[in-house]
């Protein structure tokens, strides 16, 4: 069975149910199944919903306090991310070259952070940033007993790798 997903639909006041019938008769003749467990009509701004890693919803300015509609950081992406630099970073694959794992992370740090640089990120980075403090502590240390040569390219943090893919 193939499953249509990642689609959201926006609509006026009262008009969801219709749009969602509509969006079941389209998808019909395009011989695709809509997955019910995932389908749901939310009301924004009192609801929130998830799509392609982000929360969209009803959020405050920490500066103005006013509200407004905004995206930011899905859990889930977050908790993905930290798994997978948890992944890259143990220590049963402490066996591995340190310029290949800090490559590994650099390159895992910076797609994550080109993908998420729209909405608000802030605290999303810093979750990070708090996960991938130890990596440039310990290459630095691997660093100083190995024989002389290239420098490794620590982890940045976020913010610094972001600034770079802007260039």
């Amino acid at each position: 069975m193939t499953y249509a997903d990642d689609l959201v639909i926006l609509c006026r006041n009262g008009k969801a149910e219709e749009a969602l019938a509509r969006m079941r008769e389209i998808m019909g003749k395009l011989k695709l199944t809509v997955n019910d467990e995932k389908t749901r009509i939310c009301k924004v701004p009192e609801g929130q919903f998830d799509f392609l890693g982000y929360t969209f919803g009803w959020m405050y300015s920490r500066t103005t306090g006013k509200a407004r509609l905004g995206m930011w950081l899905s859990k889930k992406s977050i908790h993905r991310m930290v798994e997978k630099v948890h992944d890259l970073t143990d220590l049963k694959t402490g066996w591995q070259e340190t310029t290949v794992k800090v490559a590994e992370l650099n390159r895992a740090l910076r797609g994550w952070a080109n993908y998420f640089q729209v909405g608000t990120t802030s605290q999303a980075y810093r979750a990070l940033d708090n996960r991938t403090a130890v990596a440039p502590v310990a290459a630095q240390q691997v660093q100083s007993q190995a024989t002389p040569g290239p420098e490794l390219s620590t982890p940045a943090t976020l913010r610094a790798i972001r600034a770079r893919a802007s260039d």
